[in-house]
């Protein structure tokens, strides 16, 4: 995640934790998830294929998190991912992406 687009979010109420700010940079996908379900924070992501396939490994193996938000398309810019992760969020408030995954 850009630090314009974690600055965007914590604009509208967003608590927001970037893989750099965590000191997260370079580990695996599955321990960034591993951190975001262990600090309840939903976890946004451009890595599709990956993140696609442990979210089946999880709910396959009774594993849960937070959620993920996944980016659909890489070369929208920062003002229109914003624009539909609040709308997600908004829509379904943090507490309903329990094990849920969604591309926007």
């Amino acid at each position: 995640m850009s630090d314009a687009l974690a600055a965007a979010l914590r604009a509208f109420g967003f608590d927001v934790e970037t893989a750099q700010g965590a000191g997260m940079r370079g580990r695996a996908d599955p321990d960034h998830l591993r951190l975001a379900a262990d600090t309840q924070r939903v976890l946004y992501s451009y890595n599709r294929r990956d993140f696609l396939r442990i979210h089946a490994q999880w709910l396959g193996a009774g594993i849960h998190h937070a959620g993920i938000v996944l980016l659909g398309e890489r070369a929208t810019g920062i003002g229109e991912q914003r624009r539909r992760i609040v709308e997600l969020l908004d829509a379904r408030g943090v507490s309903g992406m329990r094990d849920y995954l969604q591309v926007v």
